[in-house]
């Protein structure tokens, strides 16, 4: 980049946006990394995702577990049961475990783990031949 480039980058880019350009990899294009950065900037979102929460319990687990208790103590309700949907728990709705997958997943990433008698008489042997 020549000087008089820099010197008109670093007058016109904010300096959040002319220190991130500084750490582009390279190939990267400096002006289209720095508009992408512009385009997400704190100021430019809608206020409401900036006040979202991320929460596994959050308010509907919060709830869920309050109808869970009432149905246990023998409240009447429209329904009989519950089913909890809550992020990190398939297993309540009815999806298998993924046990094969993650077999043959700790296989590829270590695969000295064949190299031994009691891990190969553990493993399904469609896991191993993958």
């Amino acid at each position: 980049m020549t000087r008089a480039r820099q010197a008109h980058s670093a007058l016109t880019a904010p300096k959040m946006l002319r220190r991130s350009a500084t750490t582009l990899q390279r190939g990267t294009s400096r002006r289209f990394a720095m508009q992408q950065y512009a385009g997400a900037h704190p100021d430019t979102l809608n206020p409401r995702l900036l006040q979202m929460e991320y929460a596994v319990r959050g308010q509907l687990v919060l709830r869920a577990e309050a109808h869970a208790k009432a149905l246990a103590a023998g409240q009447k309700m429209e329904f009989e049961d519950l089913v909890f949907c809550n992020i990190g728990n398939p297993q309540s709705v009815g999806q298998a475990p993924i046990t094969f997958f993650r077999q043959v997943q700790a296989l590829v990433m270590c695969p000295s783990l064949l190299e031994e008698p009691a891990v190969l008489a553990a493993m399904p042997k469609d896991a191993v031949a993958r």
